[in-house]
């Protein structure tokens, strides 16, 4: 049923309507609601991410900035999607367009645009490996993959399960260097779980392997839960001998699945020993079923 995965990039996906209990259906039609501002265009979906800001806005007793002029905001999407600012032509143009619409022509314009899959591959790059390359990372099977995954429009929540679930060489799967670049140490995936869950689920939970979060619901139990998850995975790296000297240098890097099975074990801070099994969003696997439990 793949529960982990899809459920991680499903949460990747909502993340800005994460903890707000209500539907999409829930959601109110535009016209029942007095806005500010509206790109003329509505799509349920983009309504429902706006209805939950301006929640967040209210709960937390936030005044929004003015609307952006149309100048600013061209700028700035240009940069955000395409990491170029417009020419002045193309700003002139856009702020005498009376279209109501024209802002979100202007993003579906700029997604189809070439330089959209590169800013976005480099942005993601740096996201999931960091700017500079970890040793036995490879940067071009990073690149590769995601290059392919925004040039092909593909759904986050495929992405993501690629990224949580990758195995094999890191090159012929560039998925793998995610896990590879947060497999450095021989931490027992404690920087790999923290890094999934900034990452794909928004939150800083690195603090919860020693203890519970101060800020937010996450336990420390949940830490563990979460990490039984990426315990049956090892990176394994190969060398070769180097024909001019003679002497071993690294050759290729590859994420490759172990035996481990049954739950995992945690220090709390007073120094009793408890035990954690694989359980995220309340769905539980077996541990000692030999299930991949990245896959479920």
């Amino acid at each position: 049923m793949r529960r982990f995965s899809k459920q991680l990039s499903v949460v990747f996906t909502m993340l800005i309507c994460a903890g707000s209990g209500v539907s999409m259906a829930d959601a109110a039609p535009p016209e029942s609601r007095t806005k500010a501002f509206s790109t003329g265009a509505f799509d349920p979906f983009i309504d429902y991410i706006n209805g939950r800001i301006r929640q967040g806005w209210e709960d937390n007793e936030v005044e929004p900035s003015a609307v952006a002029s149309d100048e600013e905001w061209l700028r700035r999407v240009h940069l955000d999607l395409i990491g170029q600012i417009p020419s002045a032509e193309m700003v002139e143009q856009f702020s005498k367009d009376r279209d109501p619409a024209k802002r979100s022509k202007m993003i579906d314009k700029l997604l189809e645009d070439p330089a959209y899959v590169q800013n976005f591959t480099n942005v993601w790059t740096n996201l999931l490996i960091g700017r500079r390359t970890p040793r036995r990372v490879s940067r071009n099977g990073m690149q590769k993959f995601l290059r392919e995954a925004f040039a092909k429009n593909r759904p986050w929540d495929e992405i993501v399960q690629d990224l949580v679930t990758a195995e094999g060489h890191f090159e012929e799967n560039g998925a793998v260097n995610y896990l590879l670049a947060q497999m450095q140490n021989n931490d027992e995936a404690v920087q790999v779980t923290a890094a999934t869950t900034r990452l794909f689920l928004g939150i800083q939970v690195q603090c919860t392997q020693c203890h519970n979060h101060p800020f937010n619901d996450w336990k420390q139990n949940q830490f563990w839960e979460y990490n039984s998850f990426f315990r049956q995975m090892r990176p394994v790296n190969h060398r070769k001998t180097d024909p001019k000297t003679g002497r071993q240098i690294d050759d290729y890097s590859e994420i490759v699945a172990t035996g481990f099975n049954g739950p995992v074990y945690y220090e709390k801070r007073s120094g009793l020993m408890q035990v954690a099994y694989p359980i995220f969003e309340d769905q539980k696997v077996d541990p000692q079923s030999g299930v991949e439990r990245r896959k479920e």
